[in-house]
């Protein structure tokens, strides 16, 4: 799956690519497009390879044209000095001359002065330039790749960097949110401490003074409990007393007859059915 998705990538960076060499390409992919419009889609592979080799071909194209080109210019001047190599042979004429001859014919092309064996050196290079065409267009196609390689590959760290600071970013989002709620899941617990605290002490104070309360109507009861226990206490002395007054009196009056009667003579003689009334 991980090489499907890079040859993916680096198919559409190859297509990019391709894209901007130049408008040919696009003129073409176009005329393609219109001209299959009705048929089936083609996949998305087969298309990107398409593109692809569509690009290639060009870029091959135009290097061979560009190598023709310079192979066509060196074989000017291979021509050109070995022509004036063999010249003095045939005519006669001087070297001098005929270089001067050869300046003033070609005035637009730049003259570098070169030794006489170098021509001949090129034409040996040059013998066979399909195969230097070749092994251009190859490092022409190898440097493309490189390059689109590269591209992908900046692109690829730049995601990369992108999802791991994305990723970082959610984990100190993460971390800062936790942190928040443990603080604040604190801040709560202290004020519902505090609140339960005063909420205790205030339960505490009132239970104090219920008890106070408590205790003193106990006092108060206590002390009506034993003030009515010394008035019962006092009432029944005082009864007391005046029942012992009253037998001290009643005594003393029975002494009192006593006394009398010892001292008075025994009454006359009566009837029996009479009875003399006490004390008369």
């Amino acid at each position: 799956m991980e090489s499907e998705e890079k040859s993916c990538t680096l198919m559409e960076l190859m297509m990019a690519e391709a894209e901007g060499t130049g408008k040919q390409s696009l003129s073409v992919d176009t005329q393609v497009h219109n001209n299959h419009s009705a048929s089936p889609p083609i996949p998305r592979q087969a298309k990107e390879q398409q593109i692809v080799a569509h690009a290639m071909k060009q870029v091959l194209q135009d290097n061979t044209l560009r190598a023709q080109e310079e192979v066509g210019d060196e074989q000017d001047n291979v021509t050109s000095n070995s022509s004036l190599v063999n010249e003095p042979l045939s005519t006669g004429r001087p070297l001098s001359s005929q270089t001067q001859s050869f300046r003033k014919g070609r005035s637009p092309r730049p003259y570098t002065a070169e030794s006489r064996y170098l021509g001949t050196l090129k034409v040996l290079d040059q013998k066979n330039p399909q195969e230097k065409t070749n092994l251009e267009a190859a490092d022409t196609i190898r440097a493309v790749i490189y390059q689109v390689f590269e591209k992908w590959k900046e692109e690829k760290d730049d995601i990369l960097k992108n999802k791991y600071k994305k990723e970082k970013q959610a984990e100190r989002n993460l971390k800062q949110k936790q942190e928040e709620e443990i603080s604040e899941k604190k801040r709560e617990s202290i004020s519902a401490f505090k609140k339960w605290n005063e909420t205790k002490e205030d339960t505490i104070h009132e239970k104090i003074k219920t008890e106070h309360r408590q205790k003193k109507v106990m006092q108060d009861m206590i002390k009506l409990q034993k003030k009515e226990k010394d008035k019962m206490a006092l009432d029944t002395y005082e009864a007391w007393l005046i029942r012992k007054e009253r037998q001290e009196k009643r005594e003393q009056k029975q002494r009192k007859l006593r006394a009398i009667l010892q001292d008075e003579p025994p009454p006359p003689w009566s009837p029996p059915n009479k009875t003399v009334p006490f004390g008369k």
